[in-house]
């Protein structure tokens, strides 16, 4: 009862929030669209992204750009939800704010990386809803990684990114990706830990167990099916706290002969039907089965920590939607294979 009572208005809020996701009907025109600055047009006359598009020109807006400035609004929906949070829930959902940097991060770093950085831009809103030091309108100013680094020197991610520096060896967006989520992955249980009571915690774990597992399924499937990496290649990747299926079993399908042995094995888990061999695309299945967790968890708690988690997750598919369809049109994807990839949508 406390905690129905706890959380009652904020899921309430968020259930008003849920009414204004994307339709179908919104994904049906969007995907017909033949530019980004056509989508950045009807998001901004159509939908509630308006309120961080407001202030754009359409016309001349990039990519990159457009990515960041709709992930603006995944920052406005979380201060929103803070009148209704506790000191320690607001501390817990901070990792969603270092999961917005990140993502911040590896833009940042895909245009340096592909001597771009100099179209690299920030929205206007939300500064005050970085953590401390981190300054993303300076990035454009580093001509080198190291010069990047150094401006990161104040923030929580230095210490990590600063173990690259020097070592060329290291120094790809491959490495660099999987080191960034494997820190806010384990910030994520950190917190959980320090912060939540026990049976918010086992909610965490649940829902975050389900990601852990999939994103280390999905690692393993590429790795086999596009690279043929041998398993000793494979296992250092691998996020090994906090997944729902025994690290012996993830080992073992790590460790199958190919990709085909691999999908075998993930068929006797609770994972079999987020990978089917048919579908063209294996992240869109993995994706599918976290979202679908994810709303089953929050059907089942609504007064509690799965009301604001289901909704930032939803609302982060709704934003790599938006990616999806935005690289869809640049390589001049027909509607329907655009359409085939978006999570959600049928």
């Amino acid at each position: 009862m406390k905690q129905t009572m706890e959380y009652s208005a904020l899921t309430t809020k968020i259930r008003a929030m849920l009414r204004g996701r994307l339709t179908a009907e919104e994904y049906g025109q969007l995907i017909q669209l033949r530019s980004v600055s056509e989508v950045a047009a009807y998001l901004k006359h159509n939908t509630r992204y308006m309120k961080v598009l407001r202030d754009v020109n359409e016309a001349y807006i990039h990519r990159g750009y457009l990515e960041t400035l709709l992930r603006d609004l995944l920052k406005a929906d979380l201060a929103a939800f803070y009148p209704f949070l506790n000191t320690a829930q607001k501390f817990f959902l901070n990792v969603f704010t270092v999961r917005g940097e990140i993502e911040i991060i590896k833009v940042f770093l895909r245009l340096l990386y592909s001597k771009h950085s100099e179209r690299f831009q920030v929205g206007k809103r939300g500064k005050e809803l970085h953590t401390k030091g981190f300054e993303p309108e300076r990035f454009a100013e580093a001509g080198s990684f190291s010069e990047f680094v150094q401006m990161l020197r104040h923030t929580q991610y230095y210490p990590m990114l600063s173990t690259f520096v020097g070592d060329e060896t290291r120094q790809n967006l491959f490495d660099l990706e999987m080191s960034l989520d494997m820190y806010c992955t384990n910030l994520a249980q950190d917190y959980a830990k320090k912060y939540l009571k026990e049976e918010e915690r086992n909610i965490v774990r649940k829902m975050y167990g389900t990601e852990i597992d999939l994103d280390n399924l999905l690692f393993i499937l590429r790795a086999k099916k596009y690279y043929a990496f041998p398993p000793e290649k494979i296992l250092p990747y691998l996020i090994r706290r906090g997944g729902r299926l025994k690290r012996q079993h993830i080992s073992e399908i790590a460790e199958s002969t190919d990709f085909e042995e691999a999908i075998r094995l993930i068929g006797t888990t609770r994972y079999a039907q987020a990978f089917d061999v048919q579908e063209r695309f294996l992240e869109k299945g993995a994706r599918e089965f976290l979202l679908h967790e994810f709303l089953h968890t929050f059907a089942a708690n609504p007064y509690s920590i799965a009301a604001p988690l289901c909704y930032l997750h939803i609302k982060e598919t709704e934003i790599q939607n938006m990616v999806t369809v935005i690289e869809g049109i640049r390589y001049g994807l027909p509607p329907e294979k655009i359409r085939d990839k978006i999570v959600g949508y049928r």
